[in-house]
């Protein structure tokens, strides 16, 4: 069985690795929606292993109940409030890789070592695509767009900046994309690395990369979480811990007391120009917007800002660029109680945690950081790991657990 899972999650992985040139191959041949195939592909995964895994009465089906209930609320809040049931199937898709990830949470987070070799690999081509798309290639996929249905996707996006700002996304959809998985599988190598050097070498081979996608936040995000990792060598669940907390605090925050106040004016690539956008465009209307649209205290609903304001709204989409935001928009007030859920388990764990929940920490933590400058549950890969993430520190929440579950 688990070479079938491994299977079925390196497809769904190589969608994501490689989405750029498979999208054009599927738009030359004019099927543009085979695309769909990954998420039949997870879809498949989960029935395969409840199938399995009913017969041995081992199949837990807490998740698939609270990720209905919560289908159900927000997407009722939202149909309510839009009249747009199409959002609601959107937001399905979107979440259900978060559903895929609990489910198969130990597969995700505790994979055995010819798994992490088989990453690697994966992880070293990723890297070789950024860098020739950075200095060498313009990829013929890079700025396409198609439609599927009455909606225009993009193959790969173009943010039209050319030279050393360049943000390159290689073989994938976009650099949002590498800046996100890279890391993700980073930490997971410098977790089974051998040696101080390979880790290092891991760790600066993936700053490099996602300098390269010009994505400053996943920088901070990673450097913080990597630094720990290398730095507190005994003590690193309760580094993370320490770290979640303040990733956690900053994205709840920094949205709601940043728009008071005026910033300074600066320039360049690498200056923090984008993120004083955010504080004094992108919020304030994210929260006008909210204000004048929520049922509080459960938000817009489903769908009620971001990507899915296409689908209903195209002209007044706002892209949150806030974890915190995206969630409250989507939730309302129980974003502080699915929140507060992920740092209670987090802050739960023995701070003699296993190398698997070391790493399931580090997922939590980059996410968090990352997060206070990006809507990250808008990706599926972040769902899907942090899904994976939550479940396994939920489980695991002793040293000993830990080693009985990876057993």
């Amino acid at each position: 069985m688990k070479i079938l899972i491994y299977c079925g999650l390196a497809i769904y992985f190589a969608f994501y690795l490689f989405e750029g040139p498979i999208r054009y191959g599927f738009n030359i041949i004019g099927a543009d929606y085979l695309i769909f195939i990954r998420d039949l592909v997870l879809v498949s995964l989960i029935i395969l292993l409840i199938l399995i895994k009913q017969s041995d009465y081992k199949i837990s089906y807490k998740p698939f109940l609270i990720f209905a209930i919560i289908i159900f609320v927000h997407g009722f809040v939202s149909f309510v409030n839009l009249r747009n049931s199409f959002i609601i199937f959107y937001c399905i898709k979107l979440f259900f890789s978060g559903l895929a990830g609990a489910v198969l949470s130990p597969y995700i987070i505790n994979p055995p070592h010819k798994v992490v070799k088989a990453v690697f690999i994966l992880w070293i081509i990723t890297i070789a695509g950024v860098f020739l798309d950075k200095y060498f290639i313009e990829y013929p996929w890079t700025g396409l767009a198609t439609t599927i249905g009455d909606v225009q996707v993009d193959i790969s996006h173009n943010w039209e900046i050319s030279g050393a700002d360049k943000r390159a996304a290689g073989f994938m959809r976009s650099s949002i994309n590498v800046a996100i998985i890279v890391p993700m599988l980073a930490f997971m190598l410098m977790l089974n690395a051998s040696s101080f050097a390979a880790r290092m070498g891991i760790m600066v081979m993936t700053m490099l990369t996602v300098y390269w996608s010009t994505q400053k936040a996943s920088i901070i995000a990673f450097a913080l979480v990597g630094l720990l990792l290398i730095a507190a060598y005994r003590h690193k669940a309760a580094a993370l811990k320490i770290g979640i907390s303040f990733g956690l605090i900053l994205a709840v925050t920094l949205p709601i007391i940043l728009p008071h106040f005026i910033m300074p004016s600066t320039e360049g690539m690498f200056s923090l120009n984008t993120f004083y956008m955010r504080v004094e465009e992108m919020w304030p209307k994210a929260w006008k917007l909210i204000e004048s649209r929520e049922l509080f205290p459960f938000g817009i609903g489903l769908g009620g800002i971001s990507g899915a304001q296409r689908f209903y709204d195209q002209y007044e989409a706002n892209a949150a660029d806030n974890m915190f935001v995206f969630m409250y928009a989507f939730f309302g007030v129980l974003s502080f109680i699915y929140i507060g859920w992920l740092w209670w388990v987090s802050m739960r764990v023995s701070n003699k945690g296993a190398p698997a929940t070391i790493y399931a920490l580090s997922i939590v933590m980059f996410i968090s950081f990352y997060g206070v400058a990006l809507s990250m549950l808008e990706d599926q890969m972040v769902t899907l790991f942090l899904g994976a993430a939550a479940v396994w520190i939920a489980k695991n929440k002793s040293s000993a657990a830990a080693l009985s579950d990876a057993r």
